[in-house]
C-alpha cells in the first residue's frame, strides 16, 4: 500500500512540476485564463478583466502591506460566481470546514459545486485544500492541478503545491513552485522567505 501510494504521488507530483515548470511561457497560461473568461457572461468577462487589472498592480506592487490588500481582492474575485447556488455552497463548505471542522460535509458540499460548474477553480482550489489538511497529498495535488488548469495566476494553489512539495520530499521543486509564486506575487513575505530558505537549503545539499 506504501508502494502503491508513492507510485500515485510521483506521477501527480510530475505532471504538476511540468505545469509550474512552463507556467510563464507556455501557451497553458493564457489557455487557463481563456477557459476561465469563456465560460461565463459578459457581466463575469468584464470583471476577468478587471482581475487582470488586480494582478498586474499585484505584480508591479512592492510595499507587502499594500500588495496584501490587492492579493484580498483576487481571493475575493475567484470566490464570486454567477451561479447563486455555488456561492450559498461555498458558504456552508466553508462554515462546515472553518468554524465546525467537518471535513467530510465540506467535502460533500465541494463535491457538488466541482460537478456543477467543473469551470469554477475556487471549487477545486477549496477542496485541495481540505485533502492537504486530512494528509491526502495525492487527491490534493490533483485538484491543484485542476485549479491551476483553469486559473494559471492562481497564487494560493501555488502556494500550496509548494508546501505539499516539501513535505513529501521534494525541496528542489518546492522551491522552483514558490519561485512560481513570486513571479505573480513578488512582495509575499511567506514565499519570499520560503524561496530563500529553499535556495539555501538546497544548495547546502549539492555542497
Amino acid at each position: 500500500m506504501k508502494s502503491f501510494k508513492k507510485t500515485i504521488l510521483l506521477t501527480t507530483t510530475a505532471l504538476s512540476i511540468t505545469l509550474i515548470s512552463s507556467l510563464a511561457a507556455s501557451p497553458c497560461f493564457s489557455e487557463g485564463i481563456d477557459k476561465q473568461r469563456n465560460h461565463k457572461s459578459s457581466l463575469a468577462n468584464r470583471s476577468a478583466e478587471s482581475l487582470d487589472d488586480l494582478f498586474a498592480r499585484l505584480k508591479q506592487e512592492a510595499n507587502s502591506s499594500s500588495a496584501a490588500i490587492i492579493a484580498k481582492s483576487i481571493i475575493g474575485r475567484f470566490q464570486q460566481s454567477e451561479n447563486k447556488t455555488i456561492e450559498l455552497l461555498m458558504t456552508w463548505s466553508d462554515i462546515a470546514h472553518r468554524k465546525n471542522k467537518q471535513f467530510g460535509t465540506a467535502l460533500d458540499l465541494l463535491d457538488q459545486i466541482t460537478v456543477l460548474d467543473p469551470n469554477y477553480a475556487e471549487g477545486w482550489n477549496k477542496r485541495a485544500t481540505i485533502y492537504y489538511e486530512q494528509g491526502k497529498y495525492a487527491l490534493s495535488i490533483k485538484d491543484i492541478e485542476r485549479t491551476l488548469a483553469l486559473e494559471p495566476r492562481h497564487f494560493g494553489a501555488l502556494s500550496g503545491f509548494a508546501i505539499i512539495l516539501e513535505t513529501i520530499g521534494y525541496p528542489e521543486r518546492a522551491e522552483q513552485a514558490w519561485k512560481a509564486v513570486l513571479d505573480i506575487y513578488p512582495a509575499n513575505l511567506n514565499a519570499q522567505s520560503s524561496y530563500a530558505r529553499l535556495i539555501e537549503e538546497n544548495a547546502a545539499i549539492l555542497h
